[in-house]
Order: structure tokens, then C-alpha cells, then sequence
């Protein structure tokens, strides 16, 4: 790696631990005074809305994919976000949802590998769009979403893909890391501590209206643990990947 991308990666990195510092201690109970007063409480309230505008446009992207207009928004009454649903599956936004796919296919003609890619897609919209696995997709995309922002920011990152400059560079590395990092907390403490689990259930003056609860409701063979561990396994993979990429490039770059 690059002293200059290292230096990048690693500076990322070290602002991303030390603003999570605050969720660790919440999230896991650990009463860090420190880590919930002062600048503190500014700075993870930036981080959350940040997280919270991508986990709602994740629904919002798995909503309109499986035909269901989804408008995202800020829950300023419970706190967190809103994915609104306009209205029921539209089978005619759907058609078009298949008609651009179809398009994309027709673009990619020079490229195999991306058109074998949208089929799949295709195929997987056509296997789940008529029962309740599209509901359960729409839910478990907004948490995935923090994780996968996360691997693009990283991604763009370790490549210098940043027009802006220096800064722009550093923001990606941060954010990049800050996001799954935030996500695998989160994860780990909905599995281990019990007093997470239920404020997550008890969530928005409701019973059972997050992701997860809302995934193990839809699909009965998947439990709320189950889901929580797929999401955390995915957010793992979104920071492991980019390192990879970077690998890989480096060594093509050699030969």
C-alpha cells in the first residue's frame, strides 16, 4: 500500500474508532460518561443522520425495485428515519422496473460478465417480487445500505477517486470505515445485551417495527437473530473487499 493511501486509510480509520466511541458505550452499556457529553453528543447526532439518510434510501431503492413508490424521509417524531410507502405494489412500475433492466442488458452487450450480472438481478426480482420475500428485502436493505455506502467510500478511497482533493479523500476513508464499523456495534449488541434487543423492538411506540423484527415476521424460517447475523456478515464483507480490490489492482497493476 501506498505511504500516501496508508496514510489516508489509517487517519480514517483511527477518527471513525473514536467517533463510534460514543455508540460502543450506549449500544453495550459501558456508562463512558465522557463518551456522551460535550462535543461528543454533536458530532454522533452528524454521524446518525448521515446513517440514517442512507439506511432510508436503502428501503426506498428496495421499495421502488419491487414496484412500491417509497419516498424517504426523517421520523422527527421517534427519531430515526421513515421509509413512506405512496401506495401498494404497482404492477405497472414494476413492468417498467424490468423493461430498464432489459435496457441495461441491451447496453452491456460488449461486457458478458455485466449482462450475466443483470439477469441475475432480473431473476431475482421475478423469484420474489410476488411474496413476502420483497417484503422482507425492502426491510433488510436499509440497514445492508450503511454498509455497502460504507464499502463505496472506501473504495473511492483506496483509489483516489476523490476530484476534491486531499479532504474529499479523507472523508471517504472515514465515513467509509465509520458506517460498517457503527453497523457490526449495533449488530453485536442486538445479539448480546437484552436491554438493546427490546428498546430496538419497543422502537417508534410500536411492538416489533424494526428491520429485523420486521424480517423474522415476514419470513418465519428467518429469526431475528438469524437476520442480524446476515447483516453483520455482510458489513464485514463491505470492509474486507475493498482492501482486497486494492490488493488485486496492485498486483495486476505490477504484471
Amino acid at each position: 500500500m501506498q505511504s500516501s493511501t496508508t496514510r489516508f486509510m489509517l487517519s480514517g480509520l483511527l477518527c471513525a474508532v473514536f467517533i463510534n466511541l460514543p455508540f460502543y458505550s450506549y449500544a453495550l452499556e459501558k456508562d463512558w460518561l465522557w463518551a456522551t457529553h460535550f462535543i461528543f453528543i454533536w458530532i454522533t447526532n452528524t454521524l446518525s443522520a448521515f446513517l440514517t439518510f442512507f439506511h432510508e434510501i436503502g428501503h426506498t431503492i428496495a421499495g421502488w425495485f419491487y414496484g412500491v413508490p417509497t419516498i424517504p424521509m426523517f421520523d422527527f417524531k421517534h427519531g430515526g428515519g421513515w421509509a413512506w410507502q405512496v401506495s401498494g405494489q404497482n404492477y405497472v412500475l414494476l413492468f417498467c422496473v424490468w423493461a430498464g433492466l432489459g435496457y441495461l442488458w441491451l447496453l452491456a452487450r460488449e461486457y458478458p460478465w455485466l449482462q450475466k450480472i443483470i439477469i441475475g438481478i432480473f431473476l431475482f426480482n421475478i423469484a420474489t417480487a410476488f411474496n413476502n420475500f420483497h417484503l422482507a428485502t425492502m426491510s433488510f436493505l436499509g440497514p445492508a445500505f450503511e454498509g455497502l455506502i460504507g464499502g463505496f467510500f472506501l473504495i473511492r478511497a483506496f483509489f483516489d477517486l476523490a476530484p476534491r482533493g486531499a479532504s474529499e479523500r479523507f472523508m471517504n476513508a472515514f465515513l467509509g470505515f465509520a458506517f460498517p464499523l457503527n453497523s457490526l456495534i449495533n449488530g453485536y449488541s442486538l445479539l448480546t445485551v437484552p436491554s438493546a434487543r427490546e428498546r430496538y423492538f419497543n422502537q417508534k411506540d410500536g411492538q416489533g417495527a424494526g428491520d429485523f423484527d420486521q424480517i423474522a415476521d415476514k419470513l418465519e424460517f428467518i429469526s431475528f437473530d438469524a437476520g442480524v447475523i446476515a447483516w453483520m456478515v455482510l458489513t464485514a464483507l463491505c470492509l474486507i473487499l475493498p482492501f482486497v480490490f486494492y490488493k488485486l489492482a496492485g498486483d495486476y497493476s505490477e504484471d
